[in-house]
């Protein structure tokens, strides 16, 4: 069954987001080509999910957006990278299960694409 991949036009997904966000901690040297990769790549990596399990992230993300959107006072896309980062931070810090597990996928996903990227370039 063919799933619909994210492109360069298409918004990052909630997973995306915080997937970048606590790469603002993790990997606080990346620059932004390797944040968009690195989001292009979890948005990907979701959409190539078998669809019970692709369901559950998107829920979870749901669910993570609220969470994200009521700690950070405002829409969580709408607030800034720091913002979404400290809020990120903060969210990885409790111990919810759906959460906790968004949170470890997301950030996963996000540490293999840019240390693939900077291992393809040499870099590491």
């Amino acid at each position: 069954m063919d799933h619909p991949q994210g492109g360069a036009t298409s918004p990052p997904t909630v997973v995306a987001l915080v997937a970048v966000a606590f790469l603002a901690n993790d990997v606080p040297d990346a620059q932004p080509a390797e944040l968009a990769a690195a989001s292009q790549y979890v948005d990907d990596s979701v959409a190539a999910m078998p669809d019970v399990t692709r369901a559950g992230v998107r829920l979870a993300s749901g669910a993570a957006y609220l969470v994200l959107s009521l700690l950070g006072g405002s829409p969580y896309r709408r607030q800034s990278r720091a913002s979404r980062s400290h809020v990120a931070g903060r969210v990885a810090a409790v111990s919810l299960p759906v959460l906790s597990e968004l949170n470890r996928l997301s950030r996963g996903l996000a540490l293999v694409s840019i240390y693939e990227q900077r291992f393809r370039n040499g870099s590491l």
